[in-house]
């Protein structure tokens, strides 16, 4: 799965600031038009879509501060990034929609019950056609902006410049009917409107909290990224693969295993090759972490309550080392509950019988974990301790 790469943070806020600007030119413009004449025209489905149009204007002026600070780098008091703005904005403007249709429903709702009709002009039917062909125009281009650009944010504008095209088109309907006698469906009509408002600040709310609470990604995306772990050399198994969203971001955490007997720095360069892989083919990839396993501790640790790597070398190779100089290095791998120690030696210096009872005999004392003690030299390898 790969997609286009993403643009340069300076340029995504550019792009945002200059479409919010237009939105806030359209919608002001139609705030102000379909407010005065439903007023005017006796249109209170006018009113109400106006009143809708202007409280956009809000959700605008947000996108600008959210598309700013939300495409700041990290810094030392915000590691990874400031993308929960993004969110944070979503989750007011949410909010502030739910609000404004329940007060734009409840008002038409009131006036249903107690009726004062004024005949609609048909004026008004002129300005909800105006307005519904503003608001497709305004989430085409949105669309057209945020094709250069994938954040979710204009995304969200779009689809709600969109909707904001649907409810106008249903003041249009309720208008027509209001003219042709059918008064109540105005208020209906006003009614509707809200409903679809309140639904959509509902819809952006509930996306807003999922992010907060650190929601992965869609099971599409995560068994892609499974697939290329899987697929890197030197990977034999994967398991607790964690994403979780921030703002456009993605964040991934994956154990890895690995052959136990390569070196650190040959698991470490399987863990980049991951990392790299992942940034690569997934551009909305914020920051990858590797966990490199030796072994499976998907559900337990086998290798915790074994002798650290300290006492191994304070208690035991430190006698080794000071009663057989010979050994020169050792090395300890921990695998399954057990534990494999390698002794490097001068075979030169080595008096193999002493060394490899009292070996032996020692390492069976200090801890019974012990199964396998392997001599290493230039030439050869000797195992003086084998259990199964």
């Amino acid at each position: 799965m790969t997609t286009q790469p993403l643009a340069h943070p300076k340029t995504k806020t550019s792009i945002i600031k200059k479409t919010a600007l237009i939105a806030i030119i359209v919608n002001g413009l139609l705030g102000v038009l379909k407010t005065l004449g439903g007023f005017v025209f006796n249109s209170h489905a006018l009113v109400a879509d106006g009143l809708h149009s202007l409280s956009d204007l809000i959700i605008d002026f947000m996108v600008i501060i959210g598309g700013h600070w939300s495409l700041q780098e990290a810094d030392e008091d915000h590691p990874y990034g400031h993308q929960r703005i993004e969110t944070a904005m979503t989750l007011f403007i949410s909010i502030f929609l739910i609000f404004t249709g329940f007060i734009i429903g409840y008002d038409a709702f009131r006036s249903m019950l107690h009726p004062v009709f004024h005949p609609t002009h048909s004026y008004a039917l002129v300005l909800a056609v105006f307005s519904a062909l503003a608001n497709e125009g305004l989430f085409r281009y949105t669309l057209k902006m945020n094709h250069h650009i994938d954040t979710d944010l204009l995304k969200a504008c779009a689809w709600h410049h969109r909707s904001d095209a649907l409810t106008s088109i249903v003041v249009v309907i309720g208008i027509l009917a209001s003219v042709l006698g059918f008064r109540r469906l105005d208020n209906i009509a006003a009614i509707f409107v809200g409903a679809i408002i309140i639904k959509m600040g509902w819809d952006y709310t509930w996306e807003s909290i999922q992010q907060l609470i650190d929601r992965g990604v869609e099971p599409e995306t995560n068994e892609a990224i499974t697939k290329v772990i899987q697929k890197t050399p030197g990977v034999e198994k994967i398991h607790q693969l964690r994403t979780r969203l921030m703002g456009q971001d993605i964040f991934v955490d994956v154990h890895v295993l690995v052959d136990p007997f390569i070196s650190v720095s040959a698991g470490h360069y399987i863990a980049q090759d991951v990392h790299q892989k992942l940034m690569h083919q997934f551009p909305k990839i914020k920051d990858v972490t590797v966990h490199i396993d030796s072994e499976d501790d998907e559900t337990d640790c086998p290798c915790l309550n074994l002798p650290n790597i300290e006492d191994i070398g304070n208690k035991l190779v430190k006698k080794w080392r000071k009663h057989h100089p010979e050994i020169i290095d050792w090395n300890v791998h921990f695998i399954n509950k057990e534990i494999q120690l390698d002794l490097i030696i001068d075979p030169k210096k080595a008096d193999w019988d002493s060394l490899s009872i009292n070996l032996k005999e020692e390492a069976m004392a200090f801890h019974a974990s012990i199964k396998s003690i392997r001599i290493l030299s230039e030439n050869s390898t000797i195992v003086i301790l084998a259990q199964n």
